[in-house]
């Protein structure tokens, strides 16, 4: 994937704190080498609900058990995928450790986009990261958690009767598949989601103008603060195509039911008349309800400030209406204003601004 790439570190390097983790470590999860299920008692992990999917019994026994809620299993061409949830970081910490105490080879990977070398630098320097690479022999292990959820990757393991399928799903029927982007993999778990393989933004837009081409209109995106896709949403009478971004170049499509009753939001580049601009503010994306909503992604430059912001809706005559942590909501007789995102981040600033009819 040419936009990202990564710094790599050995084990040697003490990892000082998992980047962009938000887990609970009041109720730390164990690490079971050996345990075949994959499930502990609730009762062991106090204010923690485990799931009741198992840790598959195709993984050989000389791969520790990561335990945690596995809230999906995803066979792959390469082997599998486990998708955790309530993880928190000790516990990931602590799987790590079992994996080097047992001769794991690992490499620490920090992600870098082409605005974020020197930010990426420092994050590996101080011991941070985005996923881990361990291996032993033939095999092979993924991690990438964050916020309580991640993954688990275990390379070389083929699933009984699970073959990877790539066909377009029958019942997407009405929507095209994209032309240029290759199908990884079509799984069922409740609904139906598609991931395919993307290398820039430049191949989402492609795919987004193919299915404007066919009578969608895109609804909604969001950016990061390097202005690269995080997701779009498009939209026509009958279907809701979700599309999101994951490290990797994984899109995932997924597909709703349209709502008909509800009036269709439009993209936009512009604020409405009611709203002030941000001060020295890049509007990244923006979404335009005709029922009186309004939903935009703003990068604030240098020299600006979220509270200058606030200041400006003040002399509108939004006034604070409630409070929220690193964020603001405001409002007037018609309207309240969510800000979230406050002065406290790394710079560039990026808030997120919801506007709702009262």
């Amino acid at each position: 994937m040419p936009r990202i790439r990564g710094f790599l570190w050995g084990v040697a390097l003490a990892v000082a704190s998992i980047a962009g983790c938000g887990g609970d470590d009041t109720a730390p999860i164990s690490v079971t080498d050996g345990d075949r299920s994959g499930i502990v008692e609730t009762a062991d992990l106090p204010g923690l609900v485990i799931g009741d999917v198992a840790w598959p019994e195709a993984i050989p026994d000389d791969i520790p058990v990561l335990v945690g809620e596995i809230t999906m299993v995803m066979p792959t061409d390469a082997g599998v995928r486990l998708f955790y949830a309530g993880v928190s970081e000790s516990a990931v910490n602590d799987y790590l450790d079992v994996l080097a105490a047992q001769g794991y080879d690992l490499e620490y990977v920090v992600y870098e986009t082409p605005a974020s070398g020197e930010r990426a630098q420092e994050r590996a320097e101080a011991g941070e990261w985005d996923a881990v690479r361990a291996t032993k022999g033939d095999c092979r292990l993924g991690l990438e958690f964050g916020r309580g959820t991640g993954t688990l990757d275990i390379g070389g393991i083929q699933m009984e009767g699970s073959g990877v399928d790539t066909s377009w799903p029958a019942e997407w029927a009405g929507i095209p598949a994209p032309s240029l982007l290759a199908v990884n993999e079509v799984t069922l778990f409740g609904d139906t989601i598609v991931e395919v393989a993307y290398e820039t933004d430049a191949d989402i837009e492609e795919y987004v103008a193919e299915l404007e081409a066919a009578d969608f209109t895109v609804t909604q995106r969001s950016f990061d603060q390097n202005d690269e896709i995080i997701s779009v949403t498009v939209g026509d009478t009958t279907n809701e195509v979700c599309m999101r971004t994951y490290p990797g170049g994984r899109l995932v499509i997924s597909v709703a039911q349209a709502t008909a009753s509800s009036p269709v939001a439009v993209v936009t580049r512009e604020f409405p008349d009611w709203l002030p601009a941000v001060p020295g503010g890049d509007l990244v994306t923006a979404t335009d309800d005709p029922g009186g909503a309004f939903t935009a992604v703003v990068v604030i430059g240098e020299g600006h400030t979220v509270a200058e912001y606030v200041e400006a809706l003040n002399q509108a005559g939004f006034t604070e209406s409630g409070t929220m942590l690193a964020g603001y909501v405001l409002s007037d007789t018609d309207r309240t204003i969510t800000i979230y995102g406050d002065d406290g981040g790394f710079p560039p600033l990026q808030i997120t601004i919801e506007a709702t009819p009262n």
